[in-house]
């Protein structure tokens, strides 16, 4: 591809905040085009990060709900030392996308794989077909095996552009070694008080939509309880393991938290994430404000990863009590990705229904490591970034 040189002075000088550290290094200058890497992407600085992805994913999202990214939800997926980033920007030092890298550590069939999980890759409507995508894929690429990573970890939206990218990438990059294995689309789940309003944000799936009947949804809603649960996030200092509650044996994908639930999703300021212990179990969560054109952006919360201490049934429990503490703080709905096989009749005990909306999860790696790997599982025990 060709090449020309650009006067990339704004692009410094736009980040220079701090220390040399907190510049990145540019790994590229092509056609136009800067692709500067971080390794820590918890310096990259953050009101560019917030304005590319509000206004790139407003622009491309027109119909549909999506994240409003902040500054505390970028902390949150981005602890320092954890995670890196590449971000392109043009001649002027505008952002035009970007790319994330989380570290993370998993487990397929029994065998421990260092892994970079992918996330947020954006790039402005009015940048595309320029490349930007391809070249932040490229870099991105190299600075996980930089970092250590066997394979790279993403979801992907069943509508969204995400996937369609990546693969187009395998077939053309040097990466030509690489391949991708992807699991079943896996639905995601709602609980709330106010059934019509989830919907109108995200539509129930099927046969779910009777739920929204007059006579039908006051009993498929969560009610008020009687009194508090009485559960709290887990205290400082507490150790949860266990990220998933079905055996081992049944997943073709697991994550491995080193440091436990808590060391993974520390707690946010304004308690926006954490995690959260019950009687029968534990989840990691998160709280983004949601917004969705034509409708007051509300906040709904996504469980990241549970835990349960005895079987999946009795998780409903848990998720009952969770259930009834986010929605005395406001939350109009708990989300959950069901790729852990939960128990269907644990999820509608705890007034979980299912939406159209569809989540896939996937390794990118080396060929012939993928090939060594039994992915036969159905399920992936994965958290959705």
């Amino acid at each position: 591809m060709k090449r020309e040189a650009c006067d990339f002075a704004a692009s410094r000088a736009l980040r220079h905040e701090g220390s040399a550290r907190d510049q990145g290094v540019i790994l590229e200058e092509r056609d136009g085009i800067c692709f500067t890497g971080y390794e820590d992407a918890a310096t990259v600085p953050r009101e560019e990060l917030v304005s590319l992805l509000l206004e790139a994913w407003g622009q491309s999202y027109r119909s549909r709900a999506v994240w409003v990214i902040d500054r505390e939800y970028l902390d949150w997926l981005t602890p320092p030392g954890c995670a890196g980033m590449i971000v392109a920007r043009d001649a002027t030092g505008r952002a035009l996308g970007c790319e994330l890298i989380v570290d993370r550590e998993i487990e397929v069939s029994g065998r421990r794989l260092r892994a970079a999980y992918a996330a947020l890759l954006t790039v402005r409507p009015e940048a595309r077909r320029r490349g930007v995508a391809q070249g932040m894929l490229e870099h991105l690429t190299s600075m996980a095996i930089r970092r250590g990573a066997e394979v790279i970890v993403a979801a992907y939206d069943s509508d969204a552009s995400g996937q369609p990218t990546v693969e187009k990438f395998l077939r053309t990059s040097q990466q030509q070694q690489w391949s991708m294995r992807l699991s079943p689309a896996f639905p995601i789940w709602a609980a709330t008080r106010d059934l019509t309003s989830v919907h109108a944000f995200q539509p129930l799936d099927g046969a779910a939509r009777l739920a929204l009947l007059p006579g039908v949804r006051g009993v498929l809603e969560v009610k008020r309880a009687r009194a508090a649960a009485g559960k709290s996030p887990v205290p400082r200092g507490c150790r949860i393991d266990a990220v998933c509650p079905e055996p081992a044996s049944r997943l073709a994908v697991r994550v491995l938290p080193a440091r436990g639930l808590e060391g993974m999703y520390p707690a946010s300021e304004r308690a926006a994430a954490g995690t959260f212990a019950g009687s029968c179990g534990a989840l990691a969560y998160h709280v983004p404000e949601v917004a969705k054109p034509g409708l007051v952006s509300r906040r709904m919360c996504q469980i990241q990863l549970t835990s349960c201490a005895h079987s999946a049934r009795r998780l409903s429990r848990t998720l009952d009590e969770f259930n009834e503490v986010m929605f005395e703080r406001g939350v109009l709905c708990n989300f959950l990705v069901d790729c852990v096989g939960y128990s269907r009749v644990g999820l509608l005990a705890a007034r979980y229904l299912p939406t159209a909306r569809r989540v896939s999860l996937a390794l990118r790696g080396p060929t012939r490591l993928l090939s060594e790997l039994d992915l036969s599982g159905p399920h992936w025990a994965l958290d959705v970034l």
